[in-house]
């Protein structure tokens, strides 16, 4: 707790700030703020190209579904110092971040100022893990395990591309050690994971745990009859069967025996090297941010993280001496000075500023979204006639902003929440439907599609929208009310009995 606190203490004493020469690189499918040169920044996004090509390929996603285009956006910092500057509350071994709100998703990864034994740039290593969740429980079409969520997303973690090869499956070189060191835990825990009570787990036992789910991932997925039966694995224990039991029948592998054999697995290892000449050569455009732009970047990123009161008024500071400073308007500040102002300051400042944003020619979808959202806060203060006209009025931004940009989650989720005003119906559930998919694990996003769900009658996709929250490991907490959730609605529960259950303890 006390981290914490220094870390929301620091964020006011720090202003984070870009230095010249960042550059804004886009790909298809990435948007990337980078302080490397350009030639590094284009190798950095080719990779992440090839990267997403193959987990496409794994995950046998459609390329042509609308949540296939959206853009995952990355700011890639000078190494762990500069992300610690950024957020001082993180552990001093972390290389990178993910993190995700119903402001949206921001990952922060780390130039490799230090590489592992075997060359390996911790920094990616951590971003390919954390984007492989991401397609995972996007295009995910069963309830995966705990085990193999992380273990998947460690064993994606190490791949590679070098003179048109992917590598995959290589010595993860954090997990080799441990594995190296006894005791392992049972593999019946690890494959109850799930199950755990919230909070029981040691350092010790979740260092083991990630390490032994990899080279479990690693085992099944090395051979193509393994890599089959998981789907029936996971169908079992998806219908409620004890984990182990199902593991055991699916695969015909003994629980008892797997320490042994995957102690004999990992001394040989096998690496799979694909080809990627099928892999579309990534079209990659490149800006230099002026000093303007990059002194605001990073707080702009900020804002996308839902941070607390507290630094989040900070950022506000910074923005609006930011724009005191600027000798003409800049259209993109205006919409992040917005932004803040909507989330930690003067509503009716946004409404404001955005109302002459939205005027102009081509205005973004951006500007239509962030009008709407500081008309409904300045809502939340009228009652009667004048509440129900600025309703309406953010309403119509939204689906403004919707026209303009069909893939943007924010826009979906609060499109549904402000359609579901009226009542719950199906355009309710397919606009909250579509948030979910487009961003899986933000969990404001999945509890009210399970919510919308509910009021329609729809169980099956209730308990779909829970299940990337109910096996997450990063939050037990929640992981185990999302369970709980999940096992009432199948277990025919009320919609305000599950919404209890999903909604944290006070």
């Amino acid at each position: 707790m006390a981290t914490l606190a220094a870390g929301a203490l620091a964020w006011l004493a720090v202003a984070p700030a870009m230095a010249g020469g960042w550059i804004l690189a886009e790909s298809e499918h990435f948007t990337l703020h980078s302080s490397a040169q350009e030639s590094v920044t284009r190798e950095y996004l080719q990779q992440l190209e090839a990267f997403r090509w193959l987990s496409m390929k794994l995950l046998g996603a459609d390329e042509k579904s609308v949540r296939a285009q959206a853009r995952f956006d990355i700011y890639l910092l000078e190494g762990e110092r500069a992300l610690h500057a950024l957020r001082p509350d993180l552990p001093d071994n972390a290389a990178g971040l993910y993190t995700y709100c119903a402001e949206g998703a921001v990952a922060y990864a780390t130039k490799a100022s230090r590489l592992g034994p075997d060359g390996w740039d911790w920094g990616r290593l951590v971003l390919q893990h954390e984007y492989a969740h991401h397609l995972m429980f996007q295009y995910g079409t069963m309830a995966y395990p705990s085990w193999y969520v992380e273990g998947f997303a460690e064993y994606m973690g190490t791949a590679a591309l070098e003179n048109g090869t992917i590598s995959l499956g290589g010595p993860h070189e954090a997990r080799l050690p441990i594995l190296a060191t006894p005791p392992w835990l049972p593999f019946d825990e690890v494959l109850r994971w799930n199950s755990r009570q919230s909070g029981a787990s040691s350092r010790f036992e979740v260092e083991r745990f990630y390490a032994q789910a990899w080279l479990l991932t690693h085992y099944m997925l090395s051979d193509d009859k393994r890599a089959q039966q998981l789907a029936a694995y996971f169908s079992r224990a998806g219908d409620g069967d004890d984990p182990v039991k199902a593991f055991e029948a699916a695969t015909g592998i003994a629980v008892a025996d797997l320490q042994r054999l995957l102690e004999h697995y990992r001394r040989a290892l096998p690496m799979v090297k694909v080809r990627s000449q099928e892999m579309p050569q990534p079209a990659i455009r490149t800006t230099k941010l002026d000093d303007d732009a990059a002194g605001y970047a990073l707080d702009a990123s900020l804002l996308r993280t839902c941070p607390k009161p507290a630094p989040g008024q900070a950022v506000l500071e910074r923005l609006r001496l930011q724009a005191q400073k600027s000798a003409s308007v800049d259209p993109t500040l205006t919409l992040v000075l917005a932004r803040a102002e909507t989330m930690f300051g003067d509503p009716a400042a946004a409404v404001r500023m955005l109302e002459g944003a939205v005027s102009a020619d081509n205005a973004p979808a951006e500007a239509h979204y962030l009008l709407a959202r500081a008309l409904t806060r300045q809502a939340e203060k009228l009652a009667g006639d004048e509440q129900r006209a600025a309703q309406e009025q953010a309403r119509s931004h939204l689906f403004k902003a919707y026209r303009l940009k069909k893939d943007d989650a924010p826009t979906l989720h609060h499109l549904a929440r402000a359609l579901a005003e009226k009542g719950i119906d199906q355009n309710v559930v397919n606009a909250a439907r579509a948030a979910r998919l487009l961003a899986p694990s933000v969990g404001d996003y999945a509890v009210f599609e399970a919510r919308a769900d509910l009021g329609v009658g729809d169980r099956e996709h209730a308990i779909r929208a829970l299940v990337p929250l109910a096996t997450d490991s990063h939050q037990p907490e929640r992981a185990a009310r999302m369970r709980q959730a999940i096992d009432a609605i199948r277990g025919g529960k009320s919609a305000g009995e599950v919404a209890s259950m999903m909604n944290p303890p006070p």
